[in-house]
């Protein structure tokens, strides 16, 4: 076999994957900015950030969530804490709506870390 008719061959197929790729890529670029044109013509108000829009939660709720005792929430909700919170009553807290999302997420996180190794220990037990 001919090792420069096998390389020309492998050059050729190259240059065509390559050829699909940019332009498979400028389509992407193309519905990018189409995209980004769009959701710039909703001219969606900012975000509110003052703590009477916030959501409200309970810090049973919050704890129970991140998975927590009540007094560690205190440590993660008081100042320099990592959770924003605006103290409403002893039970009532308005809480960022971003570190709300970030604590939902956790939940699902642990959730589903709790879910695979339950079916690891069943399945090793069996």
């Amino acid at each position: 076999m001919d090792t420069d008719a096998v390389a020309a061959d492998w050059f050729n197929a190259a240059s065509m994957v390559l050829a699909l790729a940019i332009s498979d890529a400028s389509v992407l670029v193309n519905l990018v900015r189409k995209e980004v044109a769009s959701i710039d013509e909703l001219k969606l108000p900012p975000l509110d950030e003052t703590p009477s829009a916030w959501p409200e939660v309970t810090p049973s709720e919050l704890a129970r969530l991140l998975g927590i005792s009540l007094p560690k929430l205190r440590e993660r909700t008081d100042n320099g804490g990592d959770i924003r919170v605006e103290k409403i009553t002893q039970r009532r807290y308005k809480i960022h709506p971003d570190d709300l999302n970030r604590v939902r997420v956790t939940a699902v996180e642990r959730e589903r870390t709790k879910a695979m190794i339950q079916e690891a220990r069943r399945a090793s037990s069996n």
